[in-house]
């Protein structure tokens, strides 16, 4: 009998994983998720700032060359929705989406995931999110055009908004700031 028992007590080592090993595999597994989690919201969050300021960007250059061509006078801000066609035909096209001063809307824009405003109190202002209009809820980075006395504008970019939340305080912040403006962080 003596010689069995080594056998004995080999197959019970071998049996398996006890519940407590399984539970520090689940532990670990879980922690190393949240972790990737973390690191791809934040790619996220990065890629929409980055997607809001080439937006911003595009907006500068155009109303900077409308300056250019039309004594440094601002576009008229309703003609950025199309809606009045004979406001100011002495002040350029209608859109500055229009050439010469964009050659396209922003891809951004087009689909949706990026929103414009022009000279909204509440985005131009010291709001911590835009006022974005009724069902702009897609939208993860915000653009804010804002006249100041003519030819002096800044361009306000805002994200870090989840995708169908809401812009309020707690999900839009501006990222940075473009133009004659001394607010920081400067695109």
């Amino acid at each position: 009998m003596p010689r069995h028992a080594p056998r004995t007590q080999a197959r019970r080592t071998e049996a398996g994983f006890t519940m407590l090993e399984m539970m520090i595999v689940v532990i670990i597994m879980a922690i190393l998720a949240l972790a990737l989690m973390k690191a791809f919201g934040g790619a996220k969050k990065g890629a929409y700032a980055n997607e809001g300021k080439t937006v911003g960007s595009s907006y500068m250059q155009a109303i900077s060359q409308y300056h250019a061509d039309f004594a440094n006078h601002h576009p008229n801000a309703a003609a950025w929705s199309g809606s009045s066609p004979a406001a100011t035909a002495e002040r350029g096209p209608l859109n500055l989406t229009a050439q010469p001063y964009m050659k396209n809307i922003p891809e951004g824009v087009s689909a949706g995931r990026v929103g414009v405003s022009v000279n909204v109190a509440a985005n131009c202002g010291t709001g911590a999110a835009p006022s974005a209009p009724a069902g702009a809820g897609a939208q993860t980075s915000w653009v804010a055009v804002c006249y100041m006395t003519e030819p002096r504008f800044f361009i306000k970019v805002y994200s870090h908004k989840a995708s169908g939340a809401p812009w309020d305080a707690a999900n839009g912040g501006a990222v940075c700031f473009m133009g004659a403006t001394t607010a920081a962080p400067k695109c």
